[in-house]
């Protein structure tokens, strides 16, 4: 592992408790190190005794957030039984999930992990829920849930969103939705992995998981607890393709948002939480830049949503990360010129401190950037659409687009119009018909 050694040689996921006001989860090792992690929200006691397979999988996609700083060879489940095909899945999703982090820290993902359960760990059946058809829609602040929300009102299906972590600009985004009910998790990051962060100012490694598994599986646990029979994410085609290669294998940022992860998480659901459960992505069909053709639709929603990470609790944008710079170039091939410079704050084709991420973004450049962005042919395509509202408005090019072949964008015009592989239920198809 390039010098950074293992801090024990097994690590615990020891158990789990549901309480009317949440669910905690003990991991520990053979080290001496003990972690709860807690997510409070208030369950309906009639809810409690079907909660125990949704939540145990909440606690085996907590968990890698956790073990990465341990790096602990050997994950014992004492919390729950596994058959073979889940130790698969969650060897899969650990391996696959830390990607970045495993290229980021250098370190040799190999071998590196086992998935067992103890011999006592107790078995936890499936149970079945409501089987009256409820939507549940995951809700990030960004374009992508919101266009699923406004695709499902065109079709007449009502629904709620569940919130992981609810940020202060939600409510807003909500009253503009005209959707306002909501299940809302408090997963207080501070709280949980201050130990984490303790052991990462000690040396430990430190780097990216796969968020959005915890969010499905937490949305799932919400569905338990409320009477959800179906989630509908908001996970498009651009999420399959990877960064960098690394050790025999592509690494990829946005491993939990593929399309080969939604399928597994569906089969893992139905099989081993409740078979009454169906999880799916109703944008899957689509590349990033279609849905932001389609989030212009919605001109309500401008200065009210914002995808920058770093600007989640700010409720703004930062300007200067490849999210923004994404998006900031996919709204300019939809949008008036002066119309994004009004919901940035300013106008980011004029930074020429953002041409090497451009570059990095189009193909040109060392490796696609690490952030949920498009692909490099949708980038320039979106590049190059801007290029001509510049034209049209006869604004002079900035120094960003002046800078760029803009001009190989014309010929992937055709993703605009491109259908991908889905698993979206025949009752939400008619979503797509224009």
């Amino acid at each position: 592992m390039q010098g950074i050694q293992p801090l024990a040689e097994t690590f615990y996921f020891e158990r789990f408790s549901i309480t009317p006001g949440g669910v905690d989860f003990l991991y520990t090792t053979d080290a001496g190190h003990s972690f709860t992690h807690t997510v409070e929200f208030s369950i309906p006691s009639e809810s409690v005794p079907a909660l125990k397979p949704a939540v145990f999988a909440l606690g085996m996609a907590e968990l890698s957030h956790y073990w990465k700083a341990i790096l602990a060879p050997r994950i014992v489940i004492r919390a729950g039984a596994l058959t073979d095909w889940q130790k698969r899945f969650w060897e899969n999703l650990y391996l696959k999930g830390l990607g970045e982090f495993f290229y980021v820290n250098g370190i040799d993902f190999r071998g590196i992990l086992q998935v067992e359960h103890s011999p006592d760990a107790p078995l936890i059946s499936p149970t079945s829920g409501a089987s009256e058809n409820k939507i549940l829609v995951p809700f990030g602040g960004g374009k992508d849930s919101l266009v699923t929300g406004e695709m499902l009102k065109k079709i007449g299906k009502n629904f709620s969103w569940f919130e992981l972590e609810p940020l202060p600009f939600g409510k807003k985004l909500m009253e503009l939705s005209g959707v306002t009910k909501t299940v809302a998790f408090k997963r207080d990051v501070g709280k949980n992995f201050a130990p984490i962060l303790d052991l990462v100012r000690k040396g430990a490694p430190n780097g990216h998981v796969p968020i959005t598994a915890t969010y499905i599986f937490s949305a799932t646990v919400a569905a338990k607890a409320f009477g959800y029979t179906d989630i509908a994410l908001s996970l498009e085609r651009s999420a399959d393709f990877g960064n960098v290669e690394y050790l025999g294998t592509v690494i990829n940022h946005q491993y939990s948002k593929s399309f080969e992860f939604e399928s597994a998480v569906a089969e893992y659901v139905t099989t081993y939480v409740d078979p009454n459960i169906k999880i799916f992505s109703l944008l899957r069909p689509l590349y990033e830049l279609q849905i932001i053709k389609e989030f212009t639709a919605h001109q309500k929603y401008f200065h009210a949503f914002v995808s920058c990470n770093r600007g989640l609790k700010s409720s703004s944008w930062c300007g200067e990360c490849a999210k923004c710079a994404f998006m900031f170039a996919g709204l300019s091939a939809f949008l008036p010129p002066l119309e994004v410079v009004s919901i940035f704050g300013k106008n980011l084709f004029q930074d020429e401190k953002l041409i090497p991420l451009y570059r990095d973004m189009i193909g040109k450049g060392s490796m696609k950037p690490f952030d949920c962005v498009g692909t490099f042919e949708e980038n320039l395509l979106a590049l190059y659409l801007s290029a001509e509202n510049y034209k049209k408005a006869e604004i002079v090019f900035p120094v960003v687009l002046a800078s760029l072949p803009v001009e190989e964008g014309a010929q992937h015009t055709h993703l605009l119009d491109a259908f991908g592989e889905h698993a979206i239920p025949l009752s939400y198809q008619s979503a797509w018909i224009k």
